[in-house]
């Protein structure tokens, strides 16, 4: 049985639900269950299961962020964008796409309550998923995940204290 689960906000969980006699007869197509959870989200399986398998090998804890967490890809656009969970090997965030494409490495300044708190992160581009379009405009709202690059001994230890100060739970 595959069932979805929807939370507050934009973020969608799936969760696949198999039972021993499903997956010893062949009545249960896996192929055809990844096909069908990536239709839903609007994602080809491949990006779909590239999102299983960067969940599955994270190497540090993710922390859902509280509001007032923000990240800024260019700063030119203080704010910036909603983290939706962060870590120490790195963080994601929902991002208006104004049809400049990221690259693969670039930098971040994060923002604690409107206030810059971090600057010139070196980051890696992990993944950049569509997720909805705003009805107003022409501009899609896409996810976007990074790690961190190289961060030196005081980075790490603020980015471990905003985890402290800003992150709800672990997901």
């Amino acid at each position: 049985m595959i069932s979805a689960y929807h939370s507050p906000g934009i973020a969608v969980f799936w969760r696949i639900h198999l039972t021993i006699a499903e997956l010893y007869s062949n009545k249960f197509n896996l192929n055809l269950a990844f096909q069908t959870v990536a239709a839903a989200e609007g994602v080809g399986v491949k990006d779909f299961l590239k999102r299983i398998i960067a969940l599955k090998h994270r190497k540090y804890k993710r922390f859902e962020a509280q509001e007032g967490l923000t990240v800024a890809v260019d700063p030119a656009s203080f704010p910036g964008d909603q983290i939706v969970n962060i870590g120490l090997g790195g963080l994601t965030f929902n991002w208006i796409d104004g049809g400049k494409p990221l690259p693969v490495r670039f930098k971040i300044d994060l923002f604690r309550d409107g206030k810059l708190y971090l600057e010139k992160l070196k980051v890696k581009l992990v993944t950049n998923i569509e997720v909805g379009d705003i009805s107003y405009s022409s501009k899609n709202i896409r996810r976007i995940s990074v790690q961190f690059l190289s961060l030196t001994p005081v980075q790490e230890f603020d980015v471990k204290a905003l985890i402290k100060s800003h992150g709800i739970e672990e997901i």
